[in-house]
């Protein structure tokens, strides 16, 4: 059974193609916490073919809404390349807004990627703030 969040309800399903269906008519909508969770089922492959592309894209447009958690996931995703191709410059720019946010690892892997050059300028003063 899944339970399904969205703006505020909670609904139950035993159906999880139903519950994928509902995520992505809600993400269409520009729902963020929809497509977070459906850039999380398409990047584990959860009743769905595992497809990073596709998780990139959900989390993406979650991560442009704000959402601090999300920048940092999609961070960890570029600075790993974790099924898409390692991009520092990009996980960079995630972990900045998520750290400016006060996502202590955002924060953490920001400032050992200024220390390492990674991505950014090599800048110990960054790296220690």
């Amino acid at each position: 059974m899944r339970c399904i969040s969205l703006r505020r309800k909670t609904y139950l399903t035993h159906d999880e193609d139903k519950a994928v269906k509902w995520y992505r008519l809600a993400a269409e909508q520009g729902e963020a916490d929809a497509q977070y969770k459906l850039a999380k089922i398409y990047r584990r492959g959860e009743h769905v073919p595992q497809d990073y592309e596709e998780a990139v894209k959900w989390y993406r447009l979650a991560a442009e809404q704000g959402d601090w958690n999300v920048q940092y996931e999609l961070g960890i995703m570029y600075y790993h390349g974790d099924g898409i191709a390692q991009d520092y410059t990009e996980a960079a720019k995630w972990f900045e807004l998520a750290g400016e946010q006060h996502h202590n690892d955002a924060q953490y892997y920001l400032s050992l990627m200024y220390y390492y050059g990674e991505g950014v300028p090599v800048n110990y003063v960054r790296a220690y703030q």
